[in-house]
């Protein structure tokens, strides 16, 4: 799997996990590759050429009852239909 800073993705891998994505999420068709917040990090699997899994990474800091708490969030999640369940 690769990890990916947002500002690292190429317009080929913007393609591929907008199709990706718009598979996994067919009721929600938009012209973007993230489902609703752009992630700070991408993880990427490939089989062959073909992006076959996707995960958007949030990285924020969250403060709870005074307490500061780093934070690694995932955002999208979609795996190719033919690779579910394995």
């Amino acid at each position: 799997m690769d990890i990916v800073y947002e500002i690292d993705v190429t317009e080929d891998q913007h393609k591929s996990i907008g199709i990706l994505r718009s598979h996994s999420f067919p009721e929600h068709q938009v012209e973007r590759s993230y489902y609703k917040q752009l992630p700070h990090m991408r993880a990427l699997q490939y089989k062959g050429d073909t992006l076959v899994g996707y995960l958007g990474l949030d990285h924020r800091v969250i403060n709870v009852g005074g307490e500061v708490y780093r934070v690694l969030g995932v955002i999208d999640f979609c795996i190719a239909e033919q690779f579910q369940g394995k």
